[in-house]
């Protein structure tokens, strides 16, 4: 869109303002009006094949699902939560101590 000339002019013509605002009518309908409907028209497209895919997404997901109370299951689950993020030593530091970040099942602790 940003290539789409709205305004034609020539720097080495001297325009009335009649000849002038024709030029310019002109330029906006024989060749910016249909650049930028061709613009639209794709994104439209690109939008429309965007929402086909989210919506199929969207219903193999909810087909993979028996049970809306699975959602919220969290037997022999427990949640462990690590050190707060600033006193972490980060990814790149070696430490002989395990992290508890991790997901852990309940007959392991």
């Amino acid at each position: 869109m940003t290539e789409v000339k709205i305004v034609n002019a020539s720097a080495s013509h001297l325009y009335t303002l009649d000849e002038y605002a024709e030029a310019q009518t002109q330029q906006r309908t024989q060749k910016a009006q249909p650049a930028l409907e061709s613009c639209c028209e794709r994104a439209q497209a690109v939008l429309e094949k965007l929402c086909r895919e989210v919506t199929a997404q969207a219903k193999l997901y909810q087909e993979s699902i028996r049970d809306e109370t699975e959602l919220d299951d969290k037997t022999g689950v427990l949640l462990i939560t690590g050190r707060p993020a600033d006193k972490a030593g980060g990814i790149f530091r070696s430490s002989t101590r395990p992290s508890l970040n991790l997901l852990l099942p309940c007959a392991s602790v």
